[in-house]
């Protein structure tokens, strides 16, 4: 299966998805969107449209000039109904272009929080509250037509799926290694409050909640044959 990948910033790789596409042998295909001049695909080609996060808005089009061009290229993936999972910026990329409002949230959730999952086809592997990773100031409505998959304590849409869209507030394609990479480039966002660990705490945790790739890799499994 042909997978593409729009990848944000440098250092928001995939993390466990390349590990998981090579162990399945898709091939993996990339938009680097912090080139001077991004180049997509056709459509055609790809069978599954990977939205990865980063420290941006989607309301931000001002001051990132290639987000036009990102927005249209997913709609157009939407429309010629391809596989499409988004996750943290990426599942508000998707949300928006579903017709659904993004904003900033009240609380910003940073560091290792519990979600709790809804009974649904994709999740039924999965432990009804799954604590996971997350790292997001802003937050979106639930498109029309689409089933809320999780939501945690601070945030009310954590997950959702509408036909063969799935959107991730959360990160759980993360390793340690991806932790500190956004630790290093994003650590002037992390103020201490009810939903934001502090950094010892966050590192801490990365070396064993992320050991274990299995719970993420049946997601993909699932989502691949949407």
């Amino acid at each position: 299966m042909n997978i593409h990948i729009l990848q944000h910033v440098s250092f928001e790789t995939p993390g466990r998805i390349s590990e998981w596409a090579a162990l399945r042998n898709h091939n993996l295909s990339f938009t680097f969107l912090f080139d001077a001049a991004p180049v997509y695909p056709s459509p055609a080609v790809i069978d599954m449209l990977v939205i990865l996060g980063g420290p941006m808005a989607v309301y931000e089009e001002m001051s990132y000039a290639w987000m036009t061009a990102e927005k249209a290229f997913i709609r157009d993936c939407i429309h010629r109904q391809k596989i499409i999972m988004g996750i943290c910026l990426g599942a508000q990329l998707l949300a928006g272009a579903l017709g659904a409002a993004v904003y900033p949230h009240t609380e910003k959730e940073i560091g290792f929080f519990p979600v709790t999952l809804h009974t649904a086809p994709l999740l039924t592997h999965l432990p009804r509250s799954w604590e996971v990773f997350h790292w997001h100031g802003d937050t979106f409505d639930l498109p029309e037509g689409a089933v809320r998959l999780a939501y945690s304590e601070a945030c009310v849409n954590q997950a959702f799926q509408k036909g063969k869209c799935v959107g991730i507030q959360f990160h759980p394609e993360v390793t340690a290694g991806l932790i500190g990479q956004m630790l290093q480039h994003e650590q002037e966002e992390i103020a201490v409050a009810r939903y934001v660990q502090d950094v010892q705490t966050i590192r801490q945790k990365s070396r064993h909640m992320t050991d274990d790739p299995e719970p993420f890799f049946g997601l993909m499994d699932k989502i691949i044959v949407l």
